[in-house]
């Protein structure tokens, strides 16, 4: 969900390995894109939620389903040809 937000892969800048993988146990997390919409930042932290019992089986919760289902959401990426930042957007 953060890479389809910030058209970058989480945690770029350092290598993908035990460490990192301690790190995100241990609670690290990605910071939220400025102007991303409240509703999908909701669903982004629940689903980082270090809790198994709090993240997809919350995520199916009704209500947090229902704010999505009537949201646009405007998601950025970097065309290589362009050199141009496109947005997108898409209803959930």
């Amino acid at each position: 969900m953060w890479e389809m937000i910030s058209d970058v892969p989480a945690f770029n800048d350092v290598p993908h390995d035990f460490n990192l993988s301690l790190a995100i146990y241990k609670g690290l997390r990605s910071r939220v894109i400025d102007d991303t919409e409240p509703e999908f930042v909701k669903l982004m932290k629940r689903c980082w939620d270090s809790d198994p019992s709090k993240t997809a089986k919350e995520l199916l919760n009704e209500d947090l389903s229902q704010e999505l289902s009537s949201k646009i959401i405007t998601c950025r990426y970097y065309d290589d040809y362009s050199d141009e930042i496109i947005p997108i957007t898409m209803k959930v």
